[in-house]
């Protein structure tokens, strides 16, 4: 079992100041379901919130020392430099801990998005794409678009991954060619969840 700590640097997203509430560090939260369902101890540091400095961070979570640190955002891209500052500064001061920064993601604050019955999230990149001899069969396990020897290779786990997640929840996702020349992946969930199974002595 391992520590881990979710971590959202302290760089306000502007949709926590003006008029939208408070927004939920949603990649950081979906993150860690999965985790804690594998047995690792988790925990979330919404420093969007507290607005610790790093000095401050560091004595917070060396009172319990965690495995890992895992950092992302929901604001714009001018919260990287703040998260990669704080990523170093962690470093120094817990420097048997693992860091790992898994950039920004976005998050959005529109009421119109509950006008429809499913959610439909488009994820585009201007990559070389997802080649046509493996696209049916990217979502199976071990299959990757990337040589597991080469300086970005994968193990073809996380879309795997991704799929069953996204399925346990009654939606779909498919890959296209995107727009901008990269590929695309179309993600459907519905944004009623349907119940599944019955109570013990329900009729």
């Amino acid at each position: 079992m391992l520590n881990i700590v979710l971590l959202t640097p302290c760089r306000r997203f502007i949709a926590n100041r003006y008029a939208y509430g408070y927004q939920i560090p949603l990649g950081l939260v979906c993150l860690g379901g999965p985790l804690l369902d594998a047995g690792h101890r988790v925990r979330l540091i919404d420093n969007d919130v507290r607005g610790w400095d790093d000095e401050r961070l560091a004595k917070e979570l060396l009172l319990d020392p965690p495995d890992c640190i895992m950092i992302g955002h929901s604001g714009p891209v001018a919260a990287h430099p703040v998260a990669m500052r704080t990523a170093r500064a962690l470093k120094h001061h817990l420097p048997e801990t693992t860091i790992v920064y898994g950039g920004l993601y976005a998050t959005f604050a529109a009421d119109s998005v509950m006008e429809s019955e499913r959610l439909r999230l488009c994820i585009e990149d201007n990559g070389p794409g997802v080649p046509a001899e493996i696209r049916e069969r990217l979502f199976e396990p071990f299959v990757t678009g990337r040589k597991r020897g080469g300086p970005k290779g994968g193990t073809g786990l996380g879309l795997a991954i991704a799929r069953g997640i996204v399925e346990r929840h009654g939606g779909s996702v498919c890959i296209a060619d995107a727009e901008i020349g990269g590929a695309r992946f179309d993600i459907e969930l519905p944004l009623i969840q349907k119940v599944m199974g019955t109570a013990k002595g329900a009729e």
